[in-house]
Order: structure tokens, then sequence, then C-alpha cells
């Protein structure tokens, strides 16, 4: 006679950390991936609409990147200029003719030195703050689109470690309620979740491998 076979059940349940009166049920891991997949789904990027997508991305950088670089050049001239100006400003400051303070006193001197220093400050980082700003986000839509990529697959064929990576990626704050998965999805991917049905409409039309 053989021996039987034992059948293993893994289950899910809260662990009353945050909530420690909470009632919710134990959920089987089967029922909680399938609900997950569910939810992968609605972000879903075939490799064919990953690679089209990813193109789009860096062709939107590069005319962003274009937009800003005339008013970063204005504001880098202006930056000069008060630069320029608090140089004479020193000059005058500190030449032999104002010894006595007459030409310009301290409290006139250290007014105009701390307007033009704000001046000049607001020009300098001004525009390398919109730039980093853009490629912060263009890295972060970057990002949501690899993990988007075939991103049922992944995590059907997956390990726990993967799985947890992918979780990780899409969003946060996961929890039951009434055995139902719930959390809060990640900006990018509400993105990517917003905008795929239209995206998809035009799929055939993207150019094959």
């Amino acid at each position: 006679m053989t021996a039987p076979t034992r059948r293993q059940y893994i289950y899910y349940r809260c662990t009353k950390k945050n909530s420690p009166n909470c009632r919710q049920g134990a959920v089987t891991v089967e029922h909680l991936e399938a609900q997950i997949l569910d939810r992968l789904a609605q972000v879903d990027l075939s490799d064919r609409t990953h690679r089209w997508a990813m193109t789009a991305l860096d062709e939107v950088c590069a005319e962003k990147l274009k937009e800003i670089k005339p008013i970063q050049d204005t504001r880098r001239r202006g930056a000069d200029d008060y630069q320029q100006q608090l140089d004479n400003l020193t000059r005058l400051y500190t030449s032999p003719r104002n010894a006595d303070r007459s030409l310009l006193s301290d409290e006139e001197y250290e007014r105009q030195r701390f307007a033009f220093l704000k001046e000049k400050s607001t020009l300098a980082h001004g525009p390398v703050s919109e730039r980093d700003q853009l490629l912060r986000h263009i890295e972060s839509v970057r990002k949501a689109f690899n993990v988007a990529r075939e991103v049922r697959e992944q995590f059907t064929s997956g390990d726990a470690k993967k799985k947890r990576e992918i979780l990780a990626g899409v969003g946060s704050n996961f929890f039951l309620k009434g055995r139902k998965l719930g959390f809060e999805p990640l900006v990018p991917f509400l993105v990517i979740e917003d905008s795929l049905p239209q995206l998809r409409r035009f799929e055939p039309a993207i150019a094959p491998p």
C-alpha cells in the first residue's frame, strides 16, 4: 500500500498588528493570488506595447527637455547679471571713496546685497529644479512600465520573493476586507491603469518586433 498523499494548504490572515480587534477571516493563497492577477490585468503591458511606450516616453522626455533649455539659458544669463551687480556693489562698498560710507551705507549695502542674492538664487536654481523634477517623474514612469511588462506572467511564474517585489512596485498599504484584497496603487500605476484601455485600442497599429 502506498503512503497517503498529504496536501498542504496555505492561508493568509491578518496579523492584528495595526488592528488588534480585527475579525477578518483567513484567505487561501490561491484565492488571494487570483485577486492579485485580476488587479494586475488592469496594468499588464504586452512586450510589444512596453517597447512602444518606452520609446514614446523617451520622445516626450526629449521634447520637454528642449522646452526647458531656453528657459534655463535665460535664467542663467539673468543670474550672471545679478552676479555682476553684486560685484559692482561690493567694489563700491569697499572703495576708498566710500570709507566714510557717504556713497553706500552699511544698511543699504546689506539691503541691496540680500536682494541681489535672493534674485540670483531664484534664477540659478529654478531651471535645475524643473529639469530634475521632470527626470524624476520620467524615471518613476519608466520603472512602472518595466514592472508592468508582462506582469501577470512574471507573477504567475515567479517565486515568493519575485511576487513580493512585484507587489511592492505596484502599490502599498495592502489589506484584506471581507476576504477581498485592497491596496493603494502607486501614482505611476494609476496613470497606466487610466490610459491602458485607450492604449490597447491602438496596439494593432504598433509596429511589430
